[in-house]
């Protein structure tokens, strides 16, 4: 059983589909957060709800205080970013497709995977690489 964010602020239970697939995932969810400077990850499925958040963090390292306002906002406007990117990328040469994406602004920089099936968002402090 796995809790999981509903979009709603609520949280539901699901059951795994395989222990081992879900241990993989968190596994490489807790290698990415451990690199520098990175403050959350969140992995949002087709429909644009997240299926799996981290703890997201201000540049300070304190978890935000509005967690499921935070991880709502990205899950809603991030993947929206990253299908105007595709559709440009597409428009540019119908042969080709985005699978990454990166966005730096003043407070974050986001990487982004874009699938068909998930998006995979990994905030981190610009700052931090530096």
């Amino acid at each position: 059983w796995l809790a999981q964010p509903t979009g709603t602020g609520k949280t539901s239970a699901t059951r795994c589909s395989s222990s081992v697939e879900m241990s993989e995932v968190e596994a490489t969810l807790q290698r990415i957060n451990g690199h520098k400077g990175v403050l959350g990850t969140i992995i949002v499925n087709e429909e644009g709800e997240a299926v799996r958040a981290t703890t997201l963090c201000d540049a300070s390292g304190a978890p935000v205080e509005d967690q499921s306002g935070a991880v709502a906002k990205f899950s809603s406007l991030v993947p929206q970013l990253a299908s105007m990117a595709r559709n440009m990328v597409r428009d540019l040469d119908p042969q080709n497709d985005l699978r990454f994406l990166r966005v730096r602004s003043r407070d974050h920089e986001m990487m982004v995977h874009a699938d068909p099936e998930f998006t995979l968002i990994v905030i981190q402090n610009p700052a931090a690489a530096e």
